[in-house]
């Protein structure tokens, strides 16, 4: 049976589309001010009767880098923050502040459990969200305790899935 799958997506301006409401994992808010920063919260629901979810990948888009990321802790959770270098550098707009040379690519976090019928979120501070996009698409990654892997990696199409 092939699954079709929905990508976490957060638009950038006021009065833009929200993402499908089909989406599993989802991110919150639904909007954000382009080119300030904001607090994305990841929900991830527990869907499968009988595996508690142990580990969620979240992946961020190179092509609309965000610098600054502050992860707040779970209780029962760790964390791992890994960063990817740039291939052309976000040159600095203000005198006095640096390039942007690397950005955040993935969190992953692990070590607790998401039980069955149970849903955790996964909150992130950072930035400063592009202001050339209406929106931009977070790929997820969700493990269950039995070692089956759900990717929520497809991105949604204009009027389906």
């Amino acid at each position: 049976m092939t699954r079709k799958t929905v990508v976490a997506v957060v638009a950038l301006a006021i009065g833009a589309l929200a993402a499908p409401a089909s989406a599993h994992v989802t991110v919150n808010p639904r909007e954000a001010t382009k080119g300030g920063f904001a607090k994305l919260a990841f929900r991830v629901p527990n869907e499968r009767p009988d595996s508690g979810t142990t580990k969620l990948e979240v992946s961020f888009p190179v092509d609309h880098p965000l610098a600054s990321i502050n992860v707040r802790p779970v209780e029962g959770w760790t964390y791992k923050v890994e960063r990817q270098q740039l291939a052309t550098p976000i040159k600095a707009e203000e005198p006095g502040e640096e390039d942007v040379t690397d950005y955040i690519s993935k969190i992953t976090w692990e070590g607790g459990t998401i039980a069955p019928g149970e849903f955790q979120e996964f909150e992130v501070s950072g930035g400063p969200l592009p202001d050339d996009v209406d929106q931009i698409t977070f790929k997820a990654v969700q493990t269950y305790a039995s070692g089956e892997v759900v990717r929520w990696i497809e991105e949604a199409t204009a009027g389906g899935e």
